[in-house]
């Protein structure tokens, strides 16, 4: 249940021959023990629903990245926005086979022929976790937290709303100072008023840990969260939805992504998302698995340049110039990098919304023949001797105000592909004559470095990095990450453009997708050709599932979507469960065995041993 939020002669040698027949047998009663335990142990390990809470069906999920905080105003991992999806709800859902929106805590919505005001009806009986009733006054409160404290995880999605009021108990309205094309895709968590009112803005736009139980109106509530081990959730029985099939879900948290794909083969976890791509081959030859390469979450993997004009930036001066960063593009062979650090299992990146995915309208931009950046060093090269980046005095190192340029790179420990990259990143500029500090970091110390301050004074602390971002269904969050608004909240390169900015209002309220597109495209080449990030790869990504013992998966699209990891579609997590059917054929053998080694140890003990023996060998088996 949900909780509120308020671990020496002839007789001699008779006996000798007794004891040495009673240790024999002891000795045989001890292996087939030992046999039994195994069996035990293996059977229990792959049955679909071992049971360590008390008797509750358990869903294991494993993941190789830990959630960060349980703060929605602060969490910018995937996984912390999939936790945030299943313990809270939204206005709007997405349809699983078809990826549009549809009824959450809103029923339905209709605006004014200008667009500019909306009206939401919502769902009545609808409860928080604690058992308070959910009203228009939690969607009014949530909304003008963000709006009148500016937090920046939220506020890409609030632009152009000047404000939020109720109508009635179950009615909302929305006044925009502009048509809004993007209202049924505000991925803004629905708070209880009565648990967040009481938290300063201050601090829930900084350090405030949400500390379980986290009390929302989703299907499974956050009870208990240990960094970089696990988040452990139970089902919210009164789900407007209906209740989740299993009692409890376990998002395991690996270090080693290895040790995560031989847990689910074993049965320990039921499924992963972000297994190795080098296993997608071994993943493939699993019966009890199903698979999905695709991406998601429409991951564009980068190398990202901090380009922060403040007086406190710790980044390196040579950063902040367009020409600079235009010769590093040529530097960098792309098709190699997807080929050998990503198995040949990614595309090369061109800009921050994916390509091969969007359809009428296509959201992504290619840029033309005879504007692409290719791998060319010597044109790398020339392009730095042109922009005054040389090797005045031979020492293969080129300069800039007289001093060898040194840049730090950055890849996550989370992220082999990206590592491998990294060293081939390295490789390549030191080819042109720049020297390249690489290192391997955890998240949570690249985020340190990257929103770094100096008392209250933003001052990055980063040159080059190796991350992704991941595309909402709609495009506006995520082109709202490179607007100068969100330097020092979301964005990551500090990167800021004029043109850019304009446009992205422009194309917020621009209704027709047609006319939309055309601005998101000019958004994309002017990314392109300033490059504060260079696009490398668009990976797939291998999510599996034990399809075998359960069943119930939701595939997020249809048919050839994954199941798990398609954040903000979480129909899986509701829906599965063990299979009804008998117990697995592997599991039947095993119990067989078991069945076999009872018997014959029985027959063993009845034969050999005394009634005392047989009490001593049955203790020690018990301990």
């Amino acid at each position: 249940m949900p909780v509120t939020n308020t671990s020496g002669g002839a007789s001699g040698i008779v006996g000798t021959r007794s004891r040495l027949t009673r240790y024999a047998a002891l000795i045989l009663v001890a292996c087939l023990a030992g046999v039994l335990a195994w069996a035990l142990a293996t059977a229990l390990a792959t049955s679909p629903t071992v049971a360590p809470s008390g008797g509750a069906t358990v869903l294991r999920v494993g993941w190789t990245d830990d959630p960060e905080t349980l703060n929605p105003f602060v969490g910018q991992m995937g996984t912390a926005l999939e936790i945030y999806a299943l313990n809270y709800d939204f206005l709007t859902r997405h349809d699983p086979r078809t990826l549009t929106p549809k009824p959450g805590l809103a029923t339905s919505w209709r605006h004014s022929p200008d667009g500019k005001t909306w009206t939401f009806t919502l769902r009545r009986g609808v409860k928080w976790q604690d058992g308070r009733p959910f009203t228009s006054a939690d969607v009014v409160f949530s909304f003008n937290y963000v709006i009148k404290n500016e937090m920046g995880a939220f506020t890409g999605y609030t632009t152009f709303i000047k404000r939020v009021e109720a109508v009635d108990r179950y009615t909302v309205r929305f006044v925009c100072s502009r048509p809004k094309a993007n209202m049924l895709e505000l991925a803004v968590p629905i708070l209880p008023a009565h648990v967040w009112s009481t938290v300063d803005p201050e601090a829930a736009g900084a350090g405030y840990p949400n500390k379980p139980p986290v009390v929302g109106t989703g299907p499974f509530q956050v009870v208990e969260y240990r960094p970089n081990k696990f988040v452990r959730l139970v089902a919210n029985e009164q789900y407007w939805r209906g209740a989740p099939q299993v009692d409890e879900l376990i998002f395991q948290i690996y270090q080693s992504p290895d040790t995560m794909r031989m847990d689910l083969r074993s049965g320990a976890i039921q499924a992963a998302t972000k297994l190795p791509l080098a296993q997608l081959k071994t993943l493939q030859g699993d019966k009890d698995l199903a698979l999905s390469t695709q991406n998601p979450q429409l991951v564009v993997h980068d190398l990202g340049f901090n380009c922060y004009t403040g007086a406190a930036s710790q980044g390196n001066p040579v950063l902040l110039d367009p020409a600079f960063r235009q010769a590093l593009n040529y530097a960098i062979d792309k098709e190699q990098i997807c080929r050998v650090a990503y198995f040949g299992l990614a595309r090369p990146g061109e800009t921050t919304l994916v390509s091969h995915y969007w359809v009428d309208p296509d959201w992504h931009w290619t840029p033309a023949v005879d504007e692409r950046y290719t791998f060319d060093l010597e044109k790398a090269k020339a392009k730095l001797d042109a922009a005054g980046y040389r090797d005045t005095d031979g020492d293969g190192l080129r300069e800039s105000r007289g001093k060898p340029i040194t840049l730090r790179l950055w890849a996550l420990a989370s992220e082999p592909n990206e590592q491998t990259a990294g060293k081939m990143i390295t490789g390549w500029l030191r080819q042109v004559g720049l020297k390249v500090k690489y290192e391997v970091l955890d998240t949570g110390a690249l985020m340190d470095r990257m929103w770094d301050k100096r008392g209250k004074q933003f001052a990055p602390d980063y040159d080059l990095f190796l991350w992704g971002w991941n595309s909402e269904l709609d495009p506006n969050f995520t082109l709202s990450v490179f607007t100068t608004s969100e330097i020092g909240s979301w964005s990551d390169t500090n990167w800021s453009n004029e043109e850019y900015d304009r446009l992205f209002a422009e194309q917020q309220s621009t209704i027709d997708p047609q006319k939309r597109k055309h601005l998101i495209d000019r958004m994309q080449e002017l990314m392109y050709e300033e490059t504060p990030m260079i696009f490398l790869a668009e990976p797939s990504r291998i999510n599996a599932w034990n399809a075998s013992q359960w069943e119930g998966w939701v595939r997020a699209p249809a048919d050839a979507g994954a199941a798990v990891g398609v954040h903000p579609v979480v129909d899986s997590y509701i829906f599965a469960q063990p299979r009804t059917a008998a117990v697995p054929a592997q599991s039947t053998v095993r119990w067989g065995g078991l069945i076999v080694a009872g018997v014959i140890i029985g027959a063993a003990v009845g034969v050999l041993l005394t009634r005392r023996a047989r009490l001593r060998v049955s203790e020690g088996l018990e301990s």
